[in-house]
């Protein structure tokens, strides 16, 4: 089938401007020229309140507890700037995410501010958009700096418009032709939703120094020690020593319900790894958020094909699930593929009378095996159900620490895609391994 191609993205340049001609029939005009005074002031704000310390202020937000919401920052997006960030490698990439933190810091302090438009200045002599900044001058003066300040990346003092390619003369949308070795298309998928407001800006930028700060190489050390000294802890000690490690954990660590989550799943990652999963492990949901918009039933998710056979919810901190009983009759009803389902707490959950009805109830109407268990019945029960033998139980242990200590690590994406600063998180459990 041939292509429409009056409804393909298109720019138009004149001789003192550009047209943008959008996809969905809206249009976006660029003019040349000095920068005009509003734009003038624009940068002048901008670089004032960099100088007043917005990066620091921000940069001390960035922690496992940071909370994000999907309408601040759908999973899309997120999705985006994960990939691109995964992307740096010792040769190309940085310039392009030192350009995405500046275009985010423009936008969190100036919303009105196009990141589009690169060059702005009122010298006759140099090319200037009337209506853009020199994103180049607050790179080399306070972005670049920021981040080779924290170790977050390591990038030329002068900044990533040393990139020749990130500098040319056209705005920066989907037809933008420079020649990039990087992820170009995850960035200008940013850039059109920061710029259309299906991002906001001041949340997208501590979402992207949280994947930076992950990826660090002071991080990449710390993991590396964190796995050292699980592996020793688990080469000394048995499963229940193991268990009662991660116990202490979760109940001492910073953001627990995170880590109950992360050491819930870790378990399972562990049953995979030795081939004990009737089916495949699903990765770990993202980022947890207040308002978190997803379909899925539980944390932990077994499927066998399309089919989900096993699932299970963390519930940290909450002992009385009436209400979550609802919510997941509304997630499993009409659905034949479940075998079973349940809700794990930290602590011993509320089995009174009204819940016990309910959950017989819903176990007849929706035909699936429904269970509430504290996490140490949910340990024993998984281990009987998997017909774990004596044998396995201390190689299940090993596995487990050392899974949740990775996954904490940034070694194990591909099954848990942490995003949230796990620096912490490392430091706290090195300390209880000692």
């Amino acid at each position: 089938m041939a292509t429409d191609k009056s409804k393909q993205p298109k720019i138009i340049i004149y001789k003192d401007h550009s047209v943008l001609y959008k996809s969905k029939g809206t249009e976006e005009v660029f003019y040349e020229g000095k920068q005009s005074d509003e734009a003038k002031q624009r940068y002048q704000k901008i670089t004032k309140v960099l100088r007043e310390g917005f990066l620091d202020t921000i940069y001390k937000d960035v922690g496992p507890n940071m909370q994000i919401s999907e309408d601040q920052l759908p999973q899309k997006y997120r999705t985006n700037f994960s990939t691109l960030i995964d992307s740096i490698t010792s040769e190309v990439g940085r310039a392009l995410v030192v350009l995405t933190v500046n275009q985010l810091t423009i936008k969190a302090i100036a919303p009105e501010q196009s990141i589009r438009l690169h060059k702005g200045n009122k010298n006759a002599g140099s090319f200037s958009w009337s209506e853009g900044i020199s994103m180049r001058s607050i790179d080399s003066k306070f972005v670049t700096p920021f981040l080779r300040k924290n170790g977050l990346l390591n990038m030329n003092k002068d900044g990533s418009f040393m990139t020749r390619s990130l500098a040319e003369n056209y705005p920066y949308t989907q037809l933008y032709k420079a020649n990039l070795k990087a992820d170009k298309e995850d960035w200008l998928t940013t850039v059109d939703a920061i710029e259309d407001n299906n991002i906001d800006a001041v949340s997208a930028l501590k979402y992207v120094l949280s994947l930076l700060k992950n990826h660090s190489m002071q991080f990449v050390e710390l993991a590396d020690k964190a796995h050292l000294a699980a592996n020793q802890f688990a080469n000394k000690h048995d499963f229940k020593d193991i268990k009662n490690i991660i116990t202490s954990f979760i109940v001492n660590s910073s953001y627990k319900a995170r880590i109950f989550e992360v050491a819930m799943h870790s378990l399972f990652q562990a049953f995979q790894d030795l081939h004990l999963l009737e089916g495949s492990l699903s990765p770990m949901t993202q980022m947890r958020s207040a308002n978190k918009k997803h379909s899925n039933v539980g944390d932990i998710e077994v499927y066998d094909n399309n089919a989900l056979i096993e699932s299970w919810d963390a519930k940290f901190g909450k002992e009385y699930l009436r209400d979550e009983l609802e919510e997941l009759d509304d997630k499993i009803a009409n659905r034949s593929d479940i075998e079973i389902v349940g809700f794990v707490t930290d602590k011993e959950p509320t089995m009174d009378k009204e819940i016990t009805d309910r959950l017989n109830e819903l176990i007849l109407k929706d035909n699936v095996d429904i269970k509430i268990l504290s996490f140490t019945q949910w340990v024993k029960f998984e281990l009987e159900a998997k017909d774990i033998s004596d044998n396995q139980l201390n190689d299940i242990g090993e596995k487990w620490l050392i899974n949740l200590t990775d996954s904490l690590g940034q070694k194990r994406r591909e099954i848990a895609p942490i995003d949230e600063p796990s620096a912490e998180w490392l430091n706290e459990l090195i300390n209880l391994l000692k």
